[in-house]
């Protein structure tokens, strides 16, 4: 896995475009488990960091924004 911030979110995105297909076209998943799977695709730290590194999330978030950066713990 590259460490560049756009390969990240693109590789997330490709994941989750692919547990999609196998969703729809496939019938791979049932559809609370293609959504838990995609939600764990997307809170993922690593991905989340990358989001902000490449612009998707302003830089300082106002007091009363939905999403905050979450700490890091490890």
């Amino acid at each position: 896995m590259s460490d560049n911030p756009a390969h990240v979110v693109a590789d997330a995105l490709a994941e989750v475009q692919a547990m999609l297909h196998d969703h729809y076209e496939c019938g791979k998943y049932e559809p609370a488990e293609v959504l838990g799977l995609i939600n764990g695709v997307m809170s993922e730290r690593s991905l989340i960091q990358a989001m902000y590194d490449v612009g998707y999330f302003p830089a300082s978030n106002p007091p009363d924004a939905v999403f905050t950066m979450p700490e890091d713990h490890g």
